[in-house]
């Protein structure tokens, strides 16, 4: 601009107001309502990160039968649990099903997992059925790892039964 003749900073980004000698304001509302947003973010991620548990439990109950007799006469209902073991180590997990008195838990109720794999059990659930009060029953299955007893996962499925 000295060259030209022209007056120094005539070419250069500001704005109306700062050209009139008016005060620009740098934390505008908006400005604190993304830092805020972003805060609140951020923290709600560290808290899924380090709340996260690092077993997972699916229950698959055999779709083919509603429910089927054994030798004995007791019924019997098969499921199958997906023990995800998202941990970095490998763990061994104890099965347990609640929420139906007298059930007998027939297949592995220990189970070694690797880390970071899947292993699919296969259980057989029996019970007398005259220990059934109602056709369809909630039952709760509970892995627990056998180290760490505050590392555990839990399932609802139904166990079906001959009417009465």
């Amino acid at each position: 601009m000295d060259k030209m003749g022209y007056a120094k900073g005539l070419i250069r980004y500001t704005t109306e107001n700062e050209l009139q000698g008016k005060v620009h304001k740098t934390f505008r509302p908006r400005l604190i309502g993304y830092a805020v947003a972003m805060c609140l973010m951020v923290g709600a991620f560290f808290y899924v990160v380090l709340t996260r548990v690092p077993l997972e439990l699916d229950v698959i109950r055999e779709r083919d039968k509603l429910y089927s007799g054994t030798s004995q006469g007791l019924v019997e209902n098969i499921y199958t649990l997906k023990i995800i073991n998202m941990d970095r180590h490998a763990h061994t997990y104890k099965i347990a099903v609640s929420g139906l008195e007298g059930v007998a838990i027939n297949g592995k109720t220990t189970v070694a997992v690797g880390a970071g794999e899947v292993s699919a059990v296969p259980l057989r659930l029996e019970i007398d059925p005259y220990l059934l009060q109602e056709t369809n029953t909630d039952v709760e299955f509970t892995v627990t790892d056998k180290q760490d007893s505050k590392l555990h996962a839990a399932s609802e499925s139904r166990f079906i039964g001959p009417g009465r």
